[in-house]
């Protein structure tokens, strides 16, 4: 089954989980919404997007970054995490359930 998410990040430089619950995917497809100010940045917890400190995918407004998943079994998305360079920034996404 396919579904849909949108996340935003509050506060520049605090990393936020993309999901808060366990979610397993077989594959997920993330993109900067077109309406930002700055840029997503996709990662770990250790994801940062603070200005001279910035680690993590980058995002540009409307750019999508695909994942399939070919490691034996699903990612959870409870791993992957986002950080903005422009406060309430934020990324929608869609991705596939086992």
């Amino acid at each position: 089954m396919i579904r849909s998410g949108r996340k935003t990040v509050a506060v520049v430089g605090t990393a936020e989980r993309l999901i808060a619950t366990s979610t397993p995917a077989l594959w997920l497809r993330i993109s900067a919404e077109g309406n930002n100010a700055g840029e997503v940045l996709l990662g770990d917890s250790a994801v940062d997007a603070a200005a001279g400190a910035q680690q993590g995918v980058r995002l540009g407004k409307g750019i999508a970054w695909e994942v399939p998943v070919f490691i034996p079994g699903p990612l959870d998305l409870t791993d992957l995490w986002l950080d903005v360079t422009v406060n309430t920034d934020g990324a929608s996404f869609f991705y596939m359930e086992p």
